[in-house]
């Protein structure tokens, strides 16, 4: 049986405190983006697992904001999307997992 990594899967919070204090929400989507290169620069990819509209939201945001974060400019962050579970309380619930991982660019200008 194959054992499943799980320690590069990020939970993505959808608090609705953040519309009401948007200080907060832009703290934790830099902190989210933070956490999405440091994972990344230990795995080789990271997933982000979102519940609900306002979680997926903030995983977009983190992933663009990540994006701009890039030092190595030799690369770039590619997203894909699936859907999947999530398990609350023994209910099942549609989730969205973000795959983030880093792209060797080729030079090339496309300008």
């Amino acid at each position: 049986m194959e054992s499943q990594q799980i320690d590069n899967v990020l939970k993505i919070r959808g608090d609705k405190d953040f519309q009401q204090n948007n200080k907060d929400g832009k703290t934790y989507i830099r902190k989210l983006a933070s956490a999405i290169l440091t994972v990344l620069d230990k795995y080789d990819e990271v997933k982000l697992k979102a519940v609900g509209a306002p979680s997926v939201n903030n995983a977009v945001k983190a992933y663009i904001v990540a994006k701009s974060m890039m030092k190595d400019k030799k690369y770039e962050l590619v997203c894909t999307a699936d859907f999947d579970t999530a398990d609350f309380n023994g209910n099942q619930k549609t989730a969205i997992m973000f795959k983030i991982f880093a792209e060797e660019v080729d030079g090339q200008s496309s300008t």
